[in-house]
């Protein structure tokens, strides 16, 4: 401790420092709760606040990771395709009879073959997971055969298992409108101090937020933010909201179920001019693809938008966000 002391100076703040686990973390710092309260506290809620956003930007880090391996691949996929077609040209031309040799032929087949394949496999897989996120079920990969003759099979077997499984839910889920969070300054006091600097706030919804405990299989199609207290007559509000990929749920039987995707960037507007949204943030969006997501997760407001100037953030101490979708009653 002693070298940390000597080590952290006003010029070198990160000279040293002292890691620690989050589980023991909040071991450690249980008895000076009970001593120091109002330290203590603050200090565990700018400590959960910090692994929070550490846990974010992993999170998109990862997902990162996998559309850069993505894009590579189909990179890869195109240079190999349009190398063989070549190969394949060059040799037409070069044969003065007109017979390409079969080899040739042969070889670009496979490979067309083969990704034809590979890609019939991972839409029963992408079926699958789909069959997973709107029953909250858990459901087997089931793939007959590799082969794309009998691929086809594994694809109406699975048709068919969604079809009675839907004919056999007698519990549809109910529609739902204007259920609010607040996240105010008083619970989160790091997350409201660096807004001013940072003009991002990020904060997390627990999916057992109050608001939605008597339900379960909680989707989330649209949302609204409002921003407590802000008397302003002209000019507009426009966020930039990041859903941060993960979308918790809890089945009838209260089991969690999680689920990982693609960051979902959210638009959202308010005219003070005309008093009305005009530009409502859209979560999912069935006729686009998008399905409706979990409120539980990792949200990030941007503030810093064009026409946000006359917004005093280091005076803002309540956000509601206010969430219409679907939802199903506990029993």
């Amino acid at each position: 401790m002693g070298k940390v002391k000597t080590a952290v100076t006003i010029d070198n703040p990160d000279g040293g420092k002292l890691a620690i686990k989050e589980e023991d973390f909040d071991k450690a710092i249980k008895p000076y709760v009970e001593k120091i309260p109002a330290a203590a506290t603050a200090l565990k809620e700018a400590v959960d606040h910090y692994i929070d956003l550490v846990n974010g930007r992993n999170k998109l880090l990862i997902n990162y990771n996998s559309l850069f391996i993505k894009k590579a691949d189909l990179e890869k996929q195109v240079a190999q395709r349009t190398a063989e077609l070549n190969h394949v040209d060059v040799q037409y031309k070069l044969d003065s009879g007109g017979d390409v040799a079969l080899p040739v032929y042969l070889s670009f087949m496979q490979q067309a073959y083969n990704s034809v394949r590979d890609y019939a496999a991972w839409l029963i897989y992408e079926e699958t997971r789909a069959y997973e996120y709107w029953s909250l079920t858990d459901k087997k990969l089931e793939l007959s055969d590799v082969r794309v003759s009998f691929l086809d099979t594994s694809h109406i077997r699975l048709k068919q298992d969604i079809m009675d499984k839907m004919g056999s839910t007698v519990t549809v889920p109910t529609p739902f409108k204007d259920i609010g969070v607040t996240i105010s300054r008083r619970d989160n006091p790091s997350a409201f101090a660096q807004l001013p600097t940072t003009k991002k706030l990020s904060l997390r919804i627990d999916i057992n937020d109050p608001a939605f405990e008597n339900f379960y299989a909680i989707r989330v199609a649209t949302l609204s933010v409002t921003l407590p207290n802000t008397t302003q007559s002209q000019g507009a509000l426009t966020l930039r909201l990041l859903h941060n990929g993960e979308s918790p749920f809890y089945d009838e039987a209260g089991a969690l179920k999680d689920f990982t995707h693609e960051p979902h960037v959210i638009g959202f507007q308010y005219d003070y001019r005309k008093k009305e949204v005009t530009s409502p943030g859209a979560i999912g969006d069935s006729a686009a693809g998008f399905a409706n997501l979990s409120p539980f997760t990792l949200w990030t407001i941007d503030f810093d938008l064009l026409g946000n100037d006359w917004l005093d953030l280091s005076k803002l101490d309540q956000v509601i966000i206010t969430f219409d979708g679907t939802w199903m009653i506990k029993v």
